[in-house]
C-alpha cells in the first residue's frame, strides 16, 4: 500500500509541484497526505490553534504573524439547527452577528491567541455579519482583507486595507466589489499565466469561480465554473466549495498555483483536496485527498500557509476547521495539519 501511495504521489507532484526535495516516502510537502499537529505544535489540545471559548469559528486563514477567523457568538436560547444547511456550515439562526477577529502567534508555537476585533458590519450591504476572510500581503508589505458580507442568500465580497496584517484595516468604497461570492481567496497570478495580476477563487452552487483584476480591486468574472479534474473516488463527489489558494516553488523553480478546496461526497463525507496549475488554467489533480478525517469531524474551510523562514521553513501548514458540538449547538474550531514533517524540533 505505501508503495501505491508512493507512486501516487510522484505522479502527482511531478506537476503540481514540491517546495523541497522528498525527504522520506511519504513527505511531499504541500502534496499531501497532511496530518494532525499536536499540541506540542500548537500549544493547545488536539491541534487547535485558537481558543475561541464559548464562541463559534467560522472560516480561518493565517497572514504573517497573524491569523483571522469569523468569530461569533452563540445566543442564549438558539433554536435547532436548519438541518438543509450544508453541514460544514454554521447555523446564523443560532448565533449573534459574525465579525472578523485576529490573534497573534504564540511563538515558538503554532498556536494564536490575543483575539481583537478588526472588522465588524456598518455598511448598508453587509447586513450583520461579516465572514470568510480572507488577508492578502502586498509587495509593498500592505495587507488586504478580503471578506464576505450580506444575507446568506446574497453574499458579496468586500474589502479592506491596513498597513500591516498587524495593523488597523479601513474598508474600501461603499459598494461590494463582487457579487454572489462565498469562501473567496485571492492570489497573485502564476509567472506562467498568460495575464498578469490577481485571481480571486470562490464558491457558488457547488462549484469554484474564478474572477480576475489586475490590481486586486475591481474583478472580472469568469464565464465557467473552474475545470477541476475529477478524482475518481467512490461514492463519487458530488460538490467542490471552500477555496483556498498559495503559491508555490518547485525544485525546479517553476511557480505552482495549489488551490486546496473541500471535496463533498455523495456519502456525506467531506475531505479536504488539492488541486493545481502552472498557468493558472489547466489543474490537475492527485487522487488522494490531502486531508481526511472522521465523518463526524465534517472538516471544512482550508487555508495554507508555506513559511519561508523559521523551524518550519519550506513546510505547508494546512489550516482547516471541525465540527464542535455544545448541546444542541453545533459550532466549529480551527484546527491545523502538516505534512510530515514536524514545525518544531524535537525536544
Amino acid at each position: 500500500m505505501k508503495r501505491v501511495l508512493w507512486l501516487v504521489a510522484l505522479a502527482a507532484c511531478a506537476t503540481l509541484g514540491d517546495e523541497t526535495a522528498f525527504p522520506g516516502e511519504l513527505s511531499t510537502t504541500g502534496v499531501g497526505p497532511f496530518r494532525s499537529a499536536d499540541e506540542a505544535e500548537t500549544g493547545q489540545p488536539a491541534g487547535r490553534v485558537l481558543d475561541a471559548g464559548d464562541d463559534a469559528v467560522g472560516r480561518v486563514m493565517v497572514a504573517g504573524e497573524f491569523l483571522f477567523a469569523a468569530v461569533a457568538t452563540p445566543l442564549d436560547d438558539p433554536p435547532a439547527r436548519d438541518m438543509a444547511l450544508e453541514p460544514s456550515a454554521l447555523d446564523p439562526a443560532q448565533l449573534g452577528p459574525l465579525r472578523i477577529e485576529r490573534a497573534a502567534r504564540t511563538a515558538p508555537t503554532f498556536g494564536f491567541a490575543g483575539r481583537e476585533v478588526v472588522l465588524e458590519a456598518d455598511r448598508a450591504w453587509e447586513g450583520e455579519d461579516l465572514r470568510d476572510p480572507w488577508v492578502m500581503v502586498l509587495p509593498d508589505g500592505r495587507a488586504r482583507l478580503y471578506y464576505v458580507g450580506g444575507p446568506g442568500d446574497a453574499p458579496a465580497l468586500g474589502v479592506a486595507e491596513a498597513a500591516g496584517p498587524g495593523g488597523a484595516f479601513t474598508k474600501l468604497g461603499d459598494a461590494p466589489i463582487l457579487m454572489d461570492v462565498r469562501s473567496p481567496t485571492v492570489v497573485r497570478a502564476p509567472a506562467g499565466a498568460a495575464e498578469p495580476g490577481f485571481r480571486c477563487y470562490f464558491e457558488r452552487d457547488g462549484t469554484i469561480v474564478e474572477a480576475r483584476s489586475s490590481d486586486g480591486l475591481s474583478f472580472e468574472e469568469s464565464p465557467a465554473p473552474l475545470a477541476l479534474p475529477p478524482d475518481g473516488a467512490e461514492p463519487a463527489e458530488e460538490a467542490v466549495g471552500q477555496p483556498g489558494a498559495l503559491l508555490a516553488t518547485t525544485p525546479a523553480g517553476r511557480e505552482v498555483l495549489r488551490l486546496y478546496f473541500q471535496s463533498r461526497r455523495a456519502d456525506g463525507l467531506r475531505v479536504l483536496a488539492l488541486a493545481a496549475s502552472l498557468d493558472g488554467e489547466v489543474f490537475e489533480r492527485p487522487e488522494l485527498p490531502v486531508l481526511e478525517l472522521p465523518r463526524a469531524d465534517v472538516v471544512a474551510h482550508p487555508a495554507p500557509v508555506l513559511d519561508d523562514a523559521g523551524p518550519a521553513a519550506g513546510i505547508t501548514r494546512l489550516h482547516h476547521t471541525v465540527r464542535r458540538r455544545e448541546g444542541d449547538l453545533e459550532l466549529r474550531e480551527a484546527r491545523l495539519a502538516t505534512t510530515p514533517e514536524r514545525l518544531l524540533p524535537a525536544e
